[in-house]
Formats: C-alpha cells, structure tokens, sequence
C-alpha cells in the first residue's frame, strides 16, 4: 500500500504540472484526454496516494511495536534454545564420546586411565579406560546386593573376625591395610583387577605378534612386576608356574598401596636392580615385608 502510495503522488504530480509546461501526460479518466482532465486527474491522484500513504502509516505504527516484541521473543527463544542445546551435549560427551556420566564417574574414568597409562604406546589410553569403566560398571549394576560406590566395606570386614580377615593378618598386613582397601568403592576394586588382566592380555598379544613362547613371556613378567590376587588360588602345576614357589605367589592386593609407599622412596635404578636378587617380583616383595620395609 506504502508503494501504490508513492507511484500515484508521482504520477499525479506529472498529471498536473505537465499541462502547464505544453506537454500532457495521457491519462485515461473520466474527465477524457484534455489538459485540464490530466490536471485533474492528477489532482485526483495525488489526493488518493497521500491517503494512501497515511493508512499505510497508521497500519506499521500501530503493527511495528507488535512485531519488534515478537521478534524479541523469538530471538530470545532461539538464544535460550541454543544455550539448552549447548548443556546437553555437555552432559552426553566425554572427551568426543558419548558417556552419559556425572563427575563422580568421571574420576573412575581418570583413574582407569592412570592405571593403563603404561599402556600408552600400544592402546588408545582415554578409549580403552572408558571401554573398561563402562563394562565394569554394567556388570556390576546387575548385582543386586552390590553397591559399587560404597566406601565402608572395609569397616565392616576389620570388625567382624573372620577366615579371610585372619589369613591376611597372618600374610602380614595390618587392620588399617585391610580397611583402607575395601573402603575403596567395589567399582574400583573391579577396575584394577580388569586393568592388570588387561594389561596380561595386551602382553600375550604382542608375543603372540612376535612369535616368542607366551609361556616364558609370562614367566619373565612375573619376576619383573608386582603380581596381584589371592594366595590361595595359587596353582604351581600350571605351565606358567612351574619352576616357582609358594614365595613367587600371587600376593594380596591390599598390599599394593605399602608397596607403592615403598616404590616411591626408592630410587628407579635399585627397583629394576633388586628383583634380579630373587626369583620374583612378589618374592621381593615378601621378604621386604617380612624384614618391616614394606
């Protein structure tokens, strides 16, 4: 409306001034082709455009602060659509991949990747940690009776005497060990262990590649890493125990943080000097315990 405004001012404009200069602009009207219909017919035209104009003008006022709060507000929505879409993706992504986890989790997770971080030149540290954390955590969130982030085992199994509280008294361990271990969340626990047989697979896989005896492989990790489990499962039949003893066995693994104590105050040179003194890592480590180093 605000165009056909414009066109019949300028056209009624022409309409009246051309006559007076000699020259008529043609217009079909009422009034016929005369100079003084054109004239007319411009006066008729400018009054109609100029009506034009104002009801165009009266429509945007009275539209214009309608449309600017509408415009408000769906800016507004989109901005606040965008800020909810960026919280989301937050929440769903670790690092590039999906893992719908609070930060509780996320520690897990950091700790699983600390314990593969040897690993780092033969796996991807962050993809493996969290392949291991996940599977954990599913397989023990079907246990019913577990709670994989309870810290107060370890009260409970000090306080209560028992056949598996006395054999790790007598192995040399102290109450504040055994509690401190199992007041670990169950969820940690599992990593550990899954991180040590992970870290056995990978070793069985890269002799395999090589094609060195897996048997001896074993063998020689053995006598170079802390070995962790229960004693009582020791089995020297077994190809890759024969040839040790009952000191090479596995060792109970709430003697790993004493050991880690012990590590961290030796220097590196004598930790890969001092194993070669014995037939095992885990037989260092008795007589260590034995003689009050450990």
């Amino acid at each position: 409306m605000f165009g056909w405004g414009i066109g019949f001012v300028a056209v009624g404009v022409l309409s009246f001034v051309l006559p007076m200069l000699g020259r008529q602009l043609i217009l079909v009207t009422l009034l016929g082709l005369t100079g003084f219909g054109s004239a007319v017919a411009g006066l008729v035209l400018i009054v109609l455009g100029f009506a034009l104009l104002f009801i165009a003008s009266q429509r945007g006022s009275n539209k214009s602060p309608q449309s600017v709060g509408y415009a408000k507000s769906q800016s507004a929505s989109r901005v606040s659509d965008d800020a909810s879409g960026a919280d989301t993706t937050k929440q769903v992504q670790h690092e590039g991949i999906t893992a719908n986890e609070n930060s509780r989790d996320e520690w897990f997770i950091q700790q699983t990747e600390a314990l593969l971080a040897p690993l780092a030149q033969v796996v991807d540290v962050k993809l493996t940690a969290l392949e291991i954390f996940k599977s954990t955590k599913k397989e023990l969130a079907a246990l019913k009776d577990v709670d994989m982030y309870s810290k107060c085992v370890g009260d409970r199994i000090v306080s209560i005497p028992s056949d598996m509280l006395l054999k790790r008294l007598a192995a040399g361990l102290t109450r504040e060990d055994i509690r401190n271990y199992w007041n670990q969340p169950p969820l940690m626990q599992r990593i550990q262990s899954k991180s040590q047989d992970f870290s056995i697979f990978i070793a069985i896989k890269n002799a395999e590649i090589a094609r060195l005896d897996v048997i001896e492989v074993i063998r020689n990790r053995r006598k170079t890493r802390l070995w962790l489990g229960d004693p009582d499962t020791w089995d020297p039949s077994m190809p890759v125990n024969k040839g040790f003893s009952d000191e090479d066995a596995d060792i109970y693994p709430e003697f790993t943080m004493r050991v880690g104590i012990w590590a961290s105050n030796v220097a590196p040179s004598e930790q890969t000097i001092l194993p070669s003194k014995y037939s095992s890592f885990n037989a260092m480590v008795r007589h260590l315990i034995r003689n009050g180093i450990v």
